[in-house]
């Protein structure tokens, strides 16, 4: 699936939704790979050719997406290639420690995941470059979500355990 499909939202928008599943935005475009999604714009995110302009965004969102990705560096390239000079990208992808608790996922990460991206990273700088802003690790991830399907103590509890943690 390397086309798109409108579903309503203009393109006049410079903010993209990445993966967004059952959660768009209203100031975004909404983009996910799954037809029962609440997406704009159907996609997949894995292809090296999404159906956006080069320097289309002034910012994206990309939240707990890169990890279903067999290549999430081919996601990485496509994003670069998108953002328009000095643009904003906002990513959370789960810790490795936690990476593989869904059966869809494919990856996790830690934080030298940002260094592959840093030219200066003789380690493996992977030709496309992005300035970290920062690093933040976050132990009780995804509140909404699990505020929905935990118990309340178990919600609580978690909640007060990451504030901890983080």
């Amino acid at each position: 699936m390397n086309g798109a499909i409108q579903k309503g939202t203009p393109l006049a928008i410079e903010r993209l939704n990445l993966g967004c599943g059952q959660y768009p935005r209203d100031d975004c475009i909404n983009a996910d790979i799954r037809p029962d999604s609440k997406a704009d714009v159907l996609m997949d995110a894995s292809a090296a050719d999404w159906p956006f302009k080069d320097e289309s965004f002034d910012h994206i969102e990309c939240h707990h997406m890169l990890e279903h990705l067999r290549d999430p560096i081919v996601a990485m390239g496509e994003i670069h290639r998108i953002l328009k000079p000095g643009a904003t990208l906002e990513l959370s992808v789960p810790h490795f420690t936690r990476g593989y608790s869904h059966h869809e996922h494919c990856h996790g990460f830690d934080f030298t995941f940002a260094l592959f991206f840093d030219p200066n990273f003789k380690e493996g700088f992977v030709g496309f470059p992005f300035e970290t802003i920062s690093t933040r690790f976050v132990w009780f991830g995804q509140p909404d979500f699990k505020k929905r399907h935990l118990s309340t103590l178990a919600y609580y509890g978690g909640s007060t355990l990451g504030a901890v943690l983080d």
